[in-house]
C-alpha cells in the first residue's frame, strides 16, 4: 500500500516515513538545501533540548554547501529569517546577510560567525560606509572565504535573542555556527571531489542599449544643438568617435591630413564606427571555467581519530583583469586518553592570490552617487560606454580615445592598472574535555590565529591614470605601487564547566558556568613606491596604525526539564571590552525561554495525526554597538570627540519570540511557525551639526526602532513509492520595521540615493523627488513643499525634506524566502530551487545629463526623449539641452545640472525590487555499487547543476539589471549564470 503513493489511498499518508532530527532546540530542516533527505524522530534527544534557540540547521549532505567556494552564499533562500543579498561575485566579497533585519542605524547588521565554538574575527574591520561600494577593501570582507566547503560538517543559524545570551553583544545581529568535520573510528576513508564551473558572460541584449547607428543619430543631434564642436573637442577632457574625427582633421602625417573637415569627409571617417556596434560585454568578459578540487583522508579507532584535507580553487576570471587562486589545508585529530580526558587539536590554513583591476576608493558626491578618479570596472564600462567606440581597429590593434585628457583604452588600462592581493591565514585550536565527576565536566577551547593580507595597487607609465596626472609626453618607463599590509593576530580562550545532575527520573538540571577572553591586534602599514621621478600617483601618503581590542566575558546557562514535557532555559552573559570607553562598565545580555512538548501529554500521545507539537516562548535583552567602533579607521579618541551627549551610552534591544514546531501525518508535513518582536532604543546615530568647533558630524543616542516579523518553514513528503519520491520545502519570512525616534539630519541626496531613517517610516526608507513633468523646453520640473512646480532644489537641503519628497518604500524587502523541490527516482535525483523577495524599492540606473559627450551609451528609451515643443505631453524623457541654454540657462531660469540630477533621483527613476529567481537546478546520479566495486570504490556520483539561471519576474524598469546588484563599480561584478559539473569518489 505504501508503494502506491500518498495520493492514491486515503489513509496512506499516515504510512509515509520521514525522519525528524532535533538539534538543541531545532527541528533540523534537511530540505533547506533542497536535499530533503529522510528524517527520523529521535525521542531520546528530547531531554537534551534547550528551550531557547530559534535556529536552522544545514548539513553537508546538502550539496548546496559545497557547490559554493564561499559558504556564506549557501544560505541564500534556504533559511527563513535570513536574507542574503548577493551584491558581488568577486571572490572574497561578502554577501549582505541580515538575520531578521537590521536593529541599529549605523551598524551594518552583519551576523557573527562561530567556527567550532570560537568567534571568527574578520580579516579586516570596515564600517558600513566602506562596505559593498566596490572599493578594493571589499575583497577582504568575507569572514569565511578561506574555508574549504568540503570541510564543513554542518551550519546552524541562531536567529533570536539566545545568540547574544550565548555569544555576547557581538551576536546581536544573529550568529552562524559552523562545525567542521572530524575523524571517526573505523576503516580509513579517502574522498575526492572535483568540480568545474562554466560562468556565462553577460549578454548585451539583456540591457536595452542602443546600437552604434542610433548613437550616431544622437551625436548628430548634439552637434546640431551646439555640442561636440571642433573647438570643444580639441580641449575636451573626454571624447569618443567624434573627437577621434576632430583629432584626425588636425593631424598631418607628412603628406596629407588624416581626415577632411567636410560633410563628406566626416561621413567617410565615421562610417566604420557607425557600423561598429561594439559589444563591450563580449570584449571584456569570457565564458570562463573555474575549478575546485578537494581531497580528504579520515579514520581512527576507539582512542584516536583524525581528519585531514587539502583543497585548491582556481578562477581565471569571467571578466578580464580578474584571477583567483585559493588553497586550504585542514588537519584535525581527537584523542581519548582515558574515560575522563579527551583532547582535540585542529590546524587550519588558507592562502589566496588574487588580481583585480586597479581601484581608487570612491568619493561620495552631492548628487547621491559615488565617483572614482578613474572607473575601469568591466561591467560598468560595458554598460555605459558608446558602442560606436571600438576596442580594436581594423588591424586588430588596440584603439585609443581620450579620457581625463590622456589616451585611453579599457583593455590597455586594465593591463597597466591592476591590484595584486595576497591572503595568508593560519589558525591552531586545542579543545579539552575533562570529566571531573560523573555529572561534572570541564571544557576548554583555545585558539591562536594569524592572518596577513596584502594589497598592492600598481600603475605603469602606459596607464591612463599616470598619463592623466603627469599630462606630459614621453613619460619614462616605470611604475608606481601603493601597498597596504595588514596583520591580524587573534588569541581566544573559552573555559566552562557543566553540571548536569538528574534530580530524579522525571527532572533534569543542566548548569554551565564559563568565561571567555579574546585579544585581537591589528596592524596596518601603507607605503607608496614609485620608479617615476617626482611622482607618487593618486595615492595616500605612507602611514601606519596599530589597534588592539581586548574582551573579557562571563556567562551562565541553566536548563531545567520536567517529564520530558516542560523545558525552561535561562542564560546571562557579561562583556567588558575596549568598546567600553563609552561606559566604564560591563555590558550584560540575558534571556529566558520555555518550551512545551505537547506530544507527551495524554490528550495527544495517542494521536495518529499529530506526531510532534511544541510551542516555545523566549524574551531577552542585549546591548548594541556600532560597527565603526571596531573599524580599522576609527579610534576611540576620535569617536569620543564626535560625541554629542554628555553621557554617552550604547544601544539596547529587547526581543520577544514565539514559535510553534509541529509534525503531522506521520511527519509527512512538518515545520515551524515563528513570530518575533524587537525594540531597539538609545541607538547611536550620526547627527549633522552647524560645524561649530570643526565637527560637522557628531554621534548621539537619538534613535529607536521597532520591528517585527513572521516566519513559516514547511517540509513535506508529497509522494513516496518504492522507487520514487518527491519532497518540498517552502520558507516565507516577513519583516516590518518602524523608526519611532530619530534625530538624524538627512540630506535630500542621502534620502533619495540609498535610503534613510525617518520617524514613522521603515529603517532605510527610500524617498524620491516628486517629478512634475517636462516643461515646454523638455526640462524636468518638480513639485515643491506646497505642491507648486519648482525648477531648483538643493540636494544638500536638510530642512523638513519629507515635505518635498515622496516616500517610495523600504530598501530591504518586506517578504522573502525560497521554495525547493527534490525528486528522486532510483539513483537519479533532481533538485529545483527558487528564491524570491517582495516589497522593497530600488533606484533605477538613469544616466540623464544636462550635457552629454560622445563616450557614453544610451538606453533604448532615449529614442523617446523630448525633441520638439509639444512632446512634453506624451514623454517623460528629458531633452538634449542646447549649448546656448546650458551656458545661459540661469536666464531662463535653469540650473540644469541640478535639474537632471534631481530627475535621476525622482519618482521616474524608481523601480520595484521584487523578483522571483530560478536559483538552481541540479541533476545527480549515484553510480550503483555493482559498478563501482569493480574499481575498488566505496562510492561515486556525478552531478550537473545550473545556478542563477534566470529571473522569472523583475521590474522591466531595471533594463535587465539584477534587482539585487548595485552598480557601484570598483571590484564589484554581478553574479553570473553558471553551470557546474561535479565528480565525487570515495575510496
Amino acid at each position: 500500500m505504501e508503494n502506491k503513493g500518498l495520493f492514491h489511498i486515503k489513509f496512506s499518508i499516515l504510512k509515509c516515513r520521514i525522519v525528524l532530527l532535533v538539534f538543541s532546540t531545532t527541528i533540523v530542516n534537511s530540505s533547506i538545501a533542497s536535499n530533503l533527505d529522510q528524517f527520523q524522530l529521535n525521542k531520546s534527544k528530547f531531554i537534551e533540548m534547550k528551550a531557547d534557540r530559534d535556529s536552522i540547521h544545514l548539513s553537508n549532505k546538502h550539496s548546496v554547501i559545497n557547490e559554493n567556494p564561499d559558504i556564506s552564499y549557501s544560505l541564500d533562500g534556504n533559511t527563513p529569517g535570513v536574507y542574503v543579498k548577493k551584491t558581488s561575485s568577486t571572490f572574497g566579497t561578502a554577501p549582505r546577510i541580515t538575520i531578521r533585519g537590521n536593529v541599529s542605524f549605523i551598524g551594518d547588521g552583519r551576523p557573527l560567525w562561530i567556527i567550532d565554538g570560537v568567534k571568527q574575527a574578520d580579516l579586516i574591520n570596515i564600517n558600513q560606509n566602506e562596505l559593498n561600494i566596490g572599493n578594493l577593501i571589499d575583497v577582504f570582507s568575507s569572514s569565511v572565504a578561506g574555508i574549504n566547503p568540503e570541510d564543513i560538517e554542518s551550519i546552524e543559524i541562531l536567529k533570536d535573542i539566545s545568540a547574544t545570551a550565548i555569544f555576547g553583544v557581538d551576536g546581536a545581529n544573529g550568529v552562524i555556527l559552523v562545525t567542521t568535520r572530524k575523524g571517526k573510528s573505523g576503516k580509513l576513508s579517502v574522498n575526492y571531489r572535483g568540480s568545474f564551473t562554466i560562468n556565462r558572460k553577460p549578454n548585451i541584449s539583456d540591457f536595452n542599449i542602443l546600437d552604434s547607428k542610433s548613437e550616431m543619430d544622437i551625436y548628430n543631434d548634439l552637434i546640431d544643438r551646439g555640442w561636440l564642436s571642433l573647438q570643444d573637442l580639441n580641449i575636451a577632457k573626454d571624447y569618443g568617435v567624434i573627437g577621434k574625427y576632430i583629432e584626425a582633421v588636425n593631424t598631418f602625417d607628412g603628406t596629407s591630413w588624416l581626415a577632411d573637415y567636410s560633410a563628406e569627409g566626416r561621413a567617410k571617417f565615421l562610417e566604420p564606427y557607425i557600423n561598429a556596434n561594439t559589444d563591450w560585454f563580449d570584449e571584456l568578459f569570457n565564458n570562463n571555467i573555474t575549478q575546485q578540487h578537494s581531497f580528504d583522508i579520515s579514520g581512527g579507532n576507539d582512542k584516536t581519530s583524525f581528519y585531514t584535507s587539502f583543497s585548491h580553487y582556481r578562477d581565471n576570471g569571467y571578466a578580464i583583469g580578474y584571477e583567483t587562486k585559493r588553497n586550504t589545508i585542514n588537519a584535525n585529530i581527537q584523542h581519548n586518553f582515558n574515560d575522563k580526558l579527551k583532547v582535540g587539536a585542529k590546524l587550519m590554513s588558507n592562502w589566496r592570490d588574487q588580481q583585480t583591476p586597479g581601484v581608487n576608493d570612491a568619493e561620495y558626491l552631492e548628487n547621491g552617487t559615488y565617483l572614482r578618479r578613474l572607473e575601469i570596472n568591466p561591467f560598468l564600462y560595458a554598460l555605459t560606454t558608446s558602442r560606436s567606440m571600438r576596442a580594436r581597429d581594423e588591424n586588430g590593434e588596440l584603439e585609443f580615445f581620450r579620457k581625463n585628457y590622456a589616451s585611453f583604452n579599457i583593455i590597455n588600462e586594465i593591463r597597466n592598472n591592476y591590484a595584486d592581493i595576497s591572503v595568508k591565514d593560519i589558525s591552531a585550536q586545542i579543545n579539552l574535555d575533562y570529566q571531573i565527576f560523573k555529572k561534572l565536566s570541564f571544557h576548554s577551547n583555545v585558539l591562536y590565529r594569524n592572518a596577513n593580507t596584502e594589497s598592492n595597487h600598481t600603475v605603469t607609465t602606459n596607464s591612463n591614470l599616470v598619463a592623466s596626472y603627469l599630462n606630459v609626453e614621453n613619460i619614462p618607463e616605470g611604475e608606481v605601487c601603493y601597498g597596504i599590509d595588514r596583520e591580524m593576530t587573534n588569541f581566544n580562550i573559552r573555559n566552562f564547566i557543566k553540571w548536569n545532575p538528574i534530580l530524579n527520573g522525571l527532572q533534569r538540571l543542566d548548569i554551565t558556568l564559563g568565561h571567555e577572553i579574546s585579544d585581537i591586534n591589528r596592524k596596518i602599514d601603507d607605503e607608496t613606491k614609485s620608479e617615476i621621478e617626482n611622482y607618487s600617483g593618486p595615492f595616500p601618503v605612507n602611514a601606519s596604525r596599530d589597534n588592539d581590542f581586548r574582551q573579557l566575558s562571563y556567562f551562565v546557562d541553566i536548563n531545567y526539564s520536567l517529564r520530558d514535557k516542560y523545558f525552561f532555559h535561562g542564560s546571562m552573559r557579561s562583556d567588558k571590552s575596549d568598546y567600553n570607553y563609552i561606559e566604564d562598565k560591563a555590558l550584560p545580555s540575558w534571556q529566558f525561554s520555555a518550551r512545551w512538548n505537547m506530544k507527551e501529554e495524554a490528550f495527544l500521545k495517542k494521536s495518529s495525526i499529530i506526531n510532534y507539537l511544541s510551542p516555545k516562548l523566549s524574551y531577552g535583552k542585549t546591548h548594541l554597538l556600532p560597527d565603526q567602533l571596531n573599524s580599522d579607521y576609527i579610534i576611540p579618541q576620535e569617536f569620543a570627540q564626535m560625541n554629542l551627549n554628555q553621557e554617552f551610552t550604547t544601544g539596547k534591544m529587547n526581543e520577544l519570540n514565539m514559535a510553534l514546531e509541529f509534525g503531522l501525518f506521520a511527519n509527512c508535513l512538518n515545520g515551524e511557525l515563528a513570530y518575533y518582536k524587537r525594540k531597539s532604543d538609545d541607538l547611536i546615530s550620526l547627527y549633522r551639526t552647524s560645524g561649530v568647533g570643526g565637527m560637522a558630524l557628531k554621534y548621539a543616542n537619538e534613535g529607536e526602532i521597532k520591528s517585527r516579523g513572521f516566519e513559516v518553514n514547511l517540509n513535506s513528503i508529497n509522494v513516496k513509492t518504492k522507487n520514487f519520491s518527491w519532497r518540498s520545502n517552502l520558507n516565507i519570512s516577513t519583516y516590518k520595521s518602524e523608526v519611532k525616534r530619530a534625530n538624524n539630519s538627512i540630506t535630500i541626496a542621502e534620502a533619495t540615493s540609498y535610503g534613510a531613517s525617518f520617524k514613522g517610516k521603515p529603517h532605510r526608507a527610500l524617498y524620491s523627488v516628486k517629478f512634475a513633468g517636462l516643461d515646454k523646453n523638455g526640462i524636468p520640473t518638480f513639485y515643491g513643499r506646497n505642491n507648486e512646480v519648482i525648477n531648483y532644489l538643493s540636494l544638500y537641503d536638510t530642512n523638513d525634506i519629507e515635505s518635498v519628497l515622496k516616500y517610495e518604500g523600504p530598501v530591504n524587502p518586506k517578504v522573502y524566502g525560497g521554495f525547493s523541490n527534490g525528486f528522486k527516482y532510483r539513483n537519479l535525483t533532481l533538485k529545483i530551487g527558487l528564491t524570491y523577495a517582495f516589497g522593497n524599492v530600488v533606484r533605477v540606473n538613469n544616466n540623464y545629463k544636462a550635457n552629454y559627450n560622445d563616450t557614453q551609451s544610451f538606453q533604448n528609451s532615449f529614442n523617446n526623449r523630448w525633441v520638439l515643443t509639444g512632446d512634453e505631453e506624451h514623454t517623460y524623457i528629458p531633452a538634449i539641452v542646447s549649448r546656448w541654454m546650458f551656458e545661459n540657462g540661469s536666464q531662463a531660469p535653469y540650473e540644469l545640472d541640478n535639474l537632471y540630477d534631481l530627475y535621476n533621483l525622482s519618482t521616474e527613476a524608481t523601480a520595484k525590487g521584487d523578483f522571483i529567481r530560478l536559483n538552481n537546478i541540479q541533476l545527480s546520479y549515484q553510480i550503483p555499487k555493482n559498478i563501482i566495486e569493480r574499481f575498488d570504490l566505496k562510492s561515486a556520483s556525478l552531478s550537473v547543476q545550473a545556478n542563477n539561471i534566470c529571473l522569472l519576474y523583475s521590474d522591466s524598469k531595471l533594463n535587465g539589471i539584477d534587482p539585487e546588484y548595485e552598480l557601484v563599480g570598483g571590484v564589484s561584478l554581478p553574479v553570473p549564470k553558471s553551470y557546474t559539473f561535479t565528480l565525487k569518489l570515495g575510496f
